[in-house]
Parts: structure tokens; sequence; C-alpha cells
């Protein structure tokens, strides 16, 4: 597998054979990779090689890193920053899915912190907090919890966010032109609260996405952080 005499670099060997075992899906999305040893073991490289090869995986988005974990082959992602957005609901229906949503909480709080920073509001401005669980058949799927700026649309009710598509009512009932999200995806162990509500057990691996909707014009209409098993 590892040819010595070759001119390509060791560590450039190892990364394409372990991203070929990634796209060929020998090795599946969210699965852990073989630990530092037991690569070296495989490949007969030094642990420098190793992680060199680790490292190009990672920057090239292939492979994540979790600490105390270890590395794990990335979910299928979309791109950190998208112009043609479909909301959960769309995409569930496209796969044949029956969608379902159940509200946990529908407030309006005082923004603080991360989420006056992401959505451009000065601390204590009103944010509604939606928190959904979301079904595909009625089995549990995704954990959702948005913050939406209470100016964007003083009037949403918590039979707006029962319907589905959160994206969908704004854009339809308050006439919003949503365009924009900017997006962060990590794997992330499963806490008794996200784990007691996706019906897994804790410490699972799930994805975990972060991010803000924005409108054409760059007005931030949604912060959110979802939870997939």
């Amino acid at each position: 597998m590892i040819d010595r005499l070759s001119n390509i670099p060791l560590y450039v060997q190892v990364y394409d054979a372990m991203r070929d075992n990634i796209v060929s899906h020998r090795w599946l999305p969210r699965q852990r990779l073989p630990s530092e040893a037991e690569l070296v073991e495989q490949f007969n490289v030094s642990r420098i090689t190793v992680r060199r090869a680790v490292d190009e995986l990672v920057r090239d988005g292939l492979v994540i890193r979790q600490k105390g974990l270890g590395a794990f082959v990335a979910p299928p992602r979309h791109s950190s920053s998208v112009t043609m957005l479909t909301s959960l609901t769309e995409d569930l229906i496209e796969k044949g899915f029956h969608p379902g949503t159940e509200i946990l909480d529908f407030s309006v709080v005082p923004a603080a912190g991360e989420v006056a920073q992401r959505l451009k509001l000065s601390p204590g401005e009103q944010v509604f907090r939606v928190e959904r669980r979301r079904f595909a058949d009625d089995k549990v799927v995704a954990l959702n919890l948005s913050y939406i700026p209470y100016t964007v649309c003083p009037k949403l009710s918590r039979e707006d966010v029962a319907v589905g598509s959160l994206y969908g009512v704004l854009e339809a009932k308050y006439g919003l032109s949503i365009r924009k999200a900017s997006r962060d995806f990590e794997m992330v162990e499963a806490g008794e609260y996200e784990a007691r509500l996706l019906e897994i057990p804790a410490g699972t691996l799930i994805l975990r996405i972060t991010g803000t909707v924005s409108t054409g014009d760059g007005k931030a209409v949604d912060y959110h952080i979802k939870h997939y098993k």
C-alpha cells in the first residue's frame, strides 16, 4: 500500500489511502477512525506521518476531531455559507417521510451573550425562543432551538411554529426574504438533556449545527442550535 521508493511523500500516500476509505464509504460518516497506533501499524509509518495525514483530512473537511474522543469521519455537510436554503420539513417530504413537530418551548426572553452577538442585537433586546423536537414518520430525528428577534415578527405565535417549516412561516406570513445562512458543523456527545429528547443513550455522538440565517440585505432573523441523530 505504501511505496517507499515513490517520490510521493509518505504522508500523502497515507492521506490518499484514508481518503479512499472515506469516499468509498468503507469508513462511514460519523465512524471513529482507527487509533493513531493502529494507523501506524497498518501503514508501517511514524506517528508524525499519520498525524500529518489526518491533519490534511481535517483541513479538507473529511475528518473531524473531538477532544478526548479521537477523530471521526465527517458527516455529509453543506457549505458553511449557503444561499439556497431548504428546511428540514422540505428535506423530509422530499425523501418520502411525514414530518412532525413537538413544541418544547415558545417564549420571549432577553437576548444575551452569543444570541445577542449573532443576531446583532443589544443585550436585553427581546427575542423569541423556540425549541422544537422534529420527527420523521413518528421517529424523533432532531432537536432544534431557534432565537428570532421580536421586532422581526412581533405577532409570531405558537401555532405558527407548530406547522413545520419555520422559514416558510417567516417568508409567507411575515414577508421576510430569507436568502443566506452561515453554519458550523461539529460532532458532539449527547448530554443527558439531548439524549432524553432524541431517545438515545447519553454520550452518543450526534451532529450539532450552529448558525445564523439572514435576509438578502444581511438582516439576521434566526440564530439556531440544532442537534441531529
